[in-house]
């Protein structure tokens, strides 16, 4: 699962909310989740879930004050439309100021579909069918496609039908055809013996891969990494759906640390 590299949250001088929950909706859409059977209420009844929320508020507070801005989105339709202050439209950004009275409770709804979404996925995604075996998939349709061609225009009833066409410029352009499908097969084989090294930049698995963006909006979010209040947040989200947190949340640290290796790979592939 590819997931956008992280990106500027900061809007007009405070924390904007557009592009974590435009990357929380896009999996929602790409995965076809419906409605999760658990939610913050659940989330917060697991032991040292709701403090550790809190403190995790309180931190965003103290760094962005009333400073929270967001476009009307969808993921927070369940929140009214009474969140939405004043609208800001500047050369940067056009959205909304939510409420000063209203920001504890858009911030933990942001959370908790977060939350949702980490859970809801699968552990492992499904591999899609490589390039090359799709591109020789191709070829061997296009092969097929030529022999009928050729087929046909060996057959002598088809052959004085398609003489009767008074366009001679294209009666020579479609006996062509056949032959240039042919090499379009050939070329399309040669291109799927190509060796191409792929670079990870995220981990195979679509729940931790979306856990370190969430942390990532986090950290901006509170300017701390918050590596344990996450783990306790995870965990209670997975204990609230009536799963067992996997292994993988009490070691978020060094999760975080192979997501930034291979990026730095990436950026490093690319700029030679």
């Amino acid at each position: 699962m590819s997931i956008p590299a992280d990106t500027d949250r900061r809007g007009p001088g405070g924390l904007v909310l557009d592009d974590y929950l435009a990357v929380i909706a896009d999996i929602r859409r790409r995965f076809g989740f419906s409605a999760p059977g658990f939610g913050l209420k659940q989330i917060k009844a697991e032991p040292g879930a709701n403090g550790t929320l809190l403190a995790v508020l309180k931190k965003v507070s103290a760094r962005y004050g009333t400073e929270i801005y967001s476009k009307r989105h969808p993921l927070l339709t369940e929140l009214g439309k009474g969140i939405y202050g004043e609208e800001i439209i500047t050369s940067g950004y056009s959205g909304y100021r939510i409420r000063p009275n209203l920001i504890a409770k858009t911030l933990q709804r942001a959370i908790e579909v977060g939350l949702q979404t980490i859970v809801q996925l699968p552990a492992k995604e499904a591999k899609p069918i490589s390039v090359p075996k799709r591109l020789k998939a191709t070829a061997l349709a296009l092969r097929r496609s030529a022999e009928r061609l050729e087929a046909a225009f060996s057959d002598a009833d088809i052959r004085r039908y398609i003489e009767l066409w008074d366009d001679p410029v294209s009666w020579t352009r479609l006996q062509n055809v056949p032959s240039e499908v042919r090499w379009t097969v050939e070329s399309l084989r040669t291109v799927a013996t190509l060796k191409v090294k792929r670079v990870r930049m995220d981990s195979p698995n679509p729940q931790v891969s979306l856990t370190m963006y969430i942390l990532g909006w986090v950290e901006a979010a509170t300017g701390k990494p918050n590596y344990e209040e996450m783990t306790i947040l995870i965990q209670a989200a997975f204990c609230a759906a009536g799963k067992s947190p996997p292994k993988w949340t009490n070691r978020l640290p060094i999760e975080m640390h192979l997501k930034r290796q291979w990026r730095r790979k990436w950026v490093r592939t690319i700029s030679s």
